[in-house]
């Protein structure tokens, strides 16, 4: 039996949902109120630059990229078995095998954003938010029946990059605080909103797969020694 849907078992019993969105109202809550981001349109980073919101983005933007790791590799494993019902051909089954590897660095981006603040290695920090947007939105167009979700999601994606440009903000400082009477600041704004909209994108693309694994089910790990053959019966369950 193929294990999938550990996704949707984790936002059952852990509350994913509210970890996920807390991830960027927490640090919001935080960063505004100790006067370290602008209250209107900060960029995502903004709020989660400086302690003690980067401390509590770090930690919670972790587990949501494990969160978007599992939900990729879960729909792998959905889509290999579906493949394999249908007696489909071997090249999509290395067609999925491509789409997971893409996911998986869309995953390992969304870490490096957490782990890497722009207050501290801005460089690391940019390339990984260009892994997480940019390859999730790759990842998203794959399934073209998400089709409307990868729309918003690309031109999104443009829009951060290009107010953000018109903004003179991608120059630094990092962190900045904006203030409204500041030249650029319009486009400061209308970039941040589009980096706000894309990650709330992806997050509704995520939560849309719940769907389709919703009628797997998962079975405990079960550890063997590595040099000492056993029967199945006497395999350690790991999550028991």
């Amino acid at each position: 039996v193929i294990s999938s849907d550990l996704f949707l078992i984790i936002s059952q019993r852990t509350s994913s949902i509210p970890t996920i969105v807390g991830t960027f109202c927490i640090s919001y809550l935080i960063s505004t109120s100790d006067n370290h981001a602008s209250i209107l349109f900060p960029y995502i980073s903004d709020t989660g630059a400086l302690p003690p919101e980067s401390c509590i983005f770090g930690q919670l933007l972790n587990i949501c990229s494990f969160l978007c790791f599992v939900c990729v590799y879960c729909w792998y494993l959905h889509e290999c078995s579906v493949i394999r019902a249908r007696h489909g051909p071997y090249s999509h089954i290395i067609f999925s095998r491509v789409t997971c590897i893409v996911g998986c660095l869309c995953s390992l981006g969304m870490s490096m954003v957490a782990n890497f603040q722009e207050a501290s290695l801005i460089v690391v920090h940019l390339i990984g938010a260009i892994m997480t947007f940019n390859l999730g939105v790759i990842f998203a167009a794959i399934y073209i029946f998400r089709i409307i979700l990868t729309i918003f999601g690309f031109l999104a994606n443009v829009g951060v990059f290009i107010f953000g440009r018109l903004s003179g903000g991608l120059s630094g400082p990092f962190p900045r605080k904006w203030d409204p009477s500041e030249p650029g600041y319009t486009y400061h704004a209308m970039s941040s909103f589009c980096e706000w909209l894309m990650s709330f994108i992806f997050l509704l693309f995520f939560f849309s797969m719940i769907f389709e694994l919703k009628n797997y089910v998962l079975h405990s790990v079960k550890v063997q020694h590595r040099y000492i053959s056993t029967g199945n019966n006497e395999q350690t369950p790991l999550l028991a």
